[in-house]
């Protein structure tokens, strides 16, 4: 639920202050405390949905990076009418987050 510039922060075990395992059974404790969450809530089961998310972010990051690579290589080519398209469209992409689409998109225009 963070903003995408703080899922590093959010999911680097290495960064001071912050370990999502760590956080997340700390917080099903005290809602179990506080009777918010059953004495019967599988911690376990729904931690490997978290760090679901955990893996996810580092694939959407990984998209993200090659996006960045192939935007970078898109600068110095002489691209065609079609190709710039599709790159400016990986742009708008991108702006939205869209690292899949965004990726797919300069694949589709680079890498002919």
């Amino acid at each position: 639920m963070a903003a995408w510039e703080n899922q590093e922060t959010l999911w680097n075990v290495n960064l001071p202050g912050y370990h999502p395992e760590q956080s997340f059974f700390s917080w099903t404790e005290r809602l179990r405390i506080d009777g918010i969450l059953s004495e019967g809530f599988g911690a376990e089961a729904n931690l490997d949905t978290l760090l679901l998310a955990q893996d996810l972010y580092y694939e959407l990051k990984a998209m993200q990076e090659r996006s960045e690579e192939l935007f970078a290589k898109a600068e110095g080519m002489n691209l065609s009418q079609s190709q710039v398209a599709l790159v400016e469209q990986a742009r708008v992409f991108y702006s939205r987050y869209n690292f899949l689409d965004s990726l797919r998109y300069l694949e589709a225009a680079l890498e002919r």
